[in-house]
């Protein structure tokens, strides 16, 4: 069976980013635009932007998507849960695709 190296450019990671974090976390994440791009020797980390009030709940997007194949290696959805605007907790979840 032969190998694909598809060799993804940061552009068009992009693309799949916009096809990806819908899926995966709902049409508002759109919201969350532009995407923050990490670039690492053989994935990309895409990351959403966080454009409401620190003093309120809420969260990014996170995938890691191969250089080599396209696919998702790893999507995590970090947030902030605050009560009577106290720190309580840090949600993270974390969901990990990688093949053992």
């Amino acid at each position: 069976m032969n190998s694909v190296d598809l060799n993804i450019s940061k552009s068009f990671v992009i693309k799949i980013a916009d096809l990806y974090m819908p899926y995966l976390f709902g049409n508002g994440v759109i919201s969350q635009k532009p995407w923050i791009i990490i670039e690492h020797s053989d994935s990309f980390v895409i990351k959403g932007t966080f454009h409401g009030n620190l003093s309120r709940r809420g969260g990014v997007a996170e995938i890691e998507i191969s250089k080599k194949d396209g696919r998702i290696i790893n999507y995590i959805k970090i947030g902030a849960i605050l009560w009577n605007d106290i720190f309580i907790n840090e949600l993270r979840l974390n969901y990990s695709v990688r093949k053992k």
